[in-house]
């Protein structure tokens, strides 16, 4: 079954919204952090979207104030401080960032609908699998996303899905 834990996994809002607030794909979320070897990668992009949307739910009612508040303290306490025990690290990016979602955009906007959003997680991995000796996946809902990575050849996980999908992540 799942026999190699050493894969590293890029979650998007979606992915990290999932793991502080019970909706469908949770639990596989909960899962993959649990069973990572590494911490899980974000990007600047992700917090900022994150808390946007933590805000979203707080002011439609979907959140109480005891709620956000637990949620914010959890994840300050999850991204903390390099060389504490966090369940995320927040990469940091050059401009190529910027250069590779134009690309993306480019490339992919003409026939199909890709968010800016979109684009910029996707040139996460890409930029980031540049650099692992292991593969990537990214862990999305998005279906946008998870379309634009199948014409990216990217490894994509989608939690909603099934139990069964977390193989695709930790088998080479």
């Amino acid at each position: 079954m799942i026999n190699n834990y050493d894969s590293h996994i890029y979650f998007d809002t979606n992915a990290l919204i999932k793991y502080y607030r019970d909706e469908l794909g949770t639990n596989n979320i909960r899962n993959i952090v649990t069973l990572s070897e590494h911490p899980i990668i974000i990007s600047p992009l992700t917090i900022v979207e994150f808390i946007g949307n933590i805000l979203r739910f707080f002011r439609s009612a979907k959140l109480s104030k005891s709620q956000l508040n637990s949620i914010i303290k959890r994840i300050s306490i999850d991204i903390g401080p390099i060389g504490t025990q966090r369940k995320f690290n927040i990469h940091k990016f050059s401009d190529d960032i910027f250069t590779s979602s134009y690309n993306l955009i480019l490339k992919h906007g003409a026939i199909r609908s890709i968010g800016s959003y979109d684009s910029m997680h996707l040139s996460c991995v890409l930029l980031i699998t540049n650099n692992l000796p292991t593969h990537m996946v990214l862990v999305t809902s998005d279906r946008a996303l998870k379309t634009l990575c199948e014409k990216e050849k990217v490894v994509h996980y989608d939690p909603e899905k099934c139990r069964s999908c977390l193989d695709k992540i930790y088998l080479d």
